[in-house]
């Protein structure tokens, strides 16, 4: 039991963590997806994953936000390094920035 709480305080809690399981949350993510089929770093279209700008942990209420989204693909620079700064615990909240001037500092 500690260490399912230990995990909430970690996550942003039981909605953050709910929300995932959604109906809602699912199928706005698939049409995220299909909208932005290609990383939105790179253009590649092959293993991607949506990425919230603000994660889910931090504002649940943001979840389905399609604005807070973007597709990066699993290639480490990708979603890695400029989605999470090389860290997964972390965030990159200068993400809008790097994306509309790829050649930009991370």
């Amino acid at each position: 039991m500690l260490g399912f709480l230990r995990f909430l305080f970690r996550n942003g809690g039981i909605s953050a963590l709910g929300i995932r399981n959604t109906a809602v949350y699912k199928r706005v993510m698939k049409e995220y997806l299909s909208s932005h089929p290609n990383c939105e770093y790179c253009g590649r279209d092959k293993k991607l994953d949506v990425h919230h700008k603000i994660p889910v942990s931090v504002a649940p209420e943001l979840a389905t936000d399609k604005n807070n989204m973007v597709t990066l693909c699993r290639k480490p620079q990708c979603h890695f390094i400029i989605g999470h700064k090389g860290n997964w615990k972390d965030y990159n909240d200068k993400i809008s920035k790097i994306l509309s001037a790829p050649n930009a500092q991370i």
